[in-house]
C-alpha cells in the first residue's frame, strides 16, 4: 500500500486502522450505531451532523454553525453527482469535474469563511466517496507531492485531492483485500470498518501514520 511516498503492508495498514480514534469513527462516520449502515452521500445538512463533527475533533461554535447550515441551502451540490468517487474524478479526463468540487468546497472554506476542516467534514459527512478528510498535518505530508503533480497540470496551487487519488488507483487491489479481511472479523467494530469509504479508510491509515511517525 502506499501513502504518498511512504509505503506500507497489509498488516501495518490493519493495525493503523485499528489505533485510530474509535469514537470518531464511531460517532462521526456511523452517528454512535453499531451494527453500522454504509454511509450514505446525500444533499442535507442537519443540525445532528454537527455533534457528528464535535466527535471528529473540529471546533465549532454557534456562529459558525449558523454559517455552515446557510452555506448548504445556497451550495450548488449538484454540479458535484453523489455517486462520483474520488479514485475516478481524473482531472486529466474531466477537469470540469474537478472545477465543481473545487468551487463546492471553495463555497464553504472561504466565501462562507468556515476554513478548511469544518469545510471538508461538511462535504466528507454529504460526499463520503469523493472528499477526503485532511488534517494540518496531513496538509503538511502531501504538500511535496500536491506541488510536483500540480507542475503537470501547469497549476500554482497544490492538488492534495489528486495526490490521495492517485493513492487510490494505486491501492485498489490492498484496499479490496483489507475491506474483505475487515468485513471477516469477528470484531464488531472491524466489521464497522469495513463499511467505510476508500476515501475514508485511506485518510484515516494516512493520518494515523504522519501521528505515529511525529511521536
Amino acid at each position: 500500500m502506499r501513502i504518498g511516498r511512504t509505503r506500507l503492508d497489509e498488516s501495518e495498514a490493519w493495525l493503523l486502522l485499528h489505533v485510530y480514534r474509535q469514537d470518531a469513527v464511531i460517532y462521526f462516520d456511523f452517528a454512535g450505531i453499531l451494527p453500522a449502515l454504509d454511509p450514505q452521500p446525500n444533499d442535507v445538512l442537519t443540525l445532528a451532523d454537527f455533534g457528528r463533527i464535535l466527535a471528529l475533533g473540529v471546533e465549532l461554535d454557534g456562529d459558525r454553525v449558523s454559517r455552515a447550515l446557510i452555506a448548504a441551502v445556497s451550495a450548488n451540490w449538484g454540479g458535484v453527482p453523489q455517486h462520483v468517487r474520488l479514485r475516478d474524478a481524473d482531472p486529466s479526463v474531466d477537469p470540469g469535474l474537478l472545477d465543481q468540487i473545487t468551487e463546492l468546497y471553495t463555497h464553504f472554506r472561504y466565501r462562507y469563511g468556515l476554513g478548511a476542516p469544518l469545510a471538508l467534514a461538511i462535504l466528507h459527512l454529504r460526499r463520503p466517496h469523493l472528499v477526503p478528510l485532511f488534517t494540518d498535518a496531513l496538509f503538511v505530508f502531501y504538500t511535496p507531492l500536491a506541488s510536483e503533480i500540480a507542475r503537470e497540470f501547469n497549476s500554482s496551487t497544490p492538488m492534495f485531492w489528486e495526490s490521495i487519488r492517485r493513492d487510490l488507483v494505486f491501492n485498489r487491489d490492498e484496499l479490496t483485500r483489507l475491506r474483505v479481511r475487515l468485513r471477516a472479523d469477528p470484531d464488531e467494530y472491524s466489521r464497522a470498518l469495513s463499511r467505510l469509504s476508500d476515501v475514508r479508510l485511506h485518510c484515516i491509515i494516512a493520518q494515523q501514520m504522519v501521528d505515529s511517525s511525529s511521536v
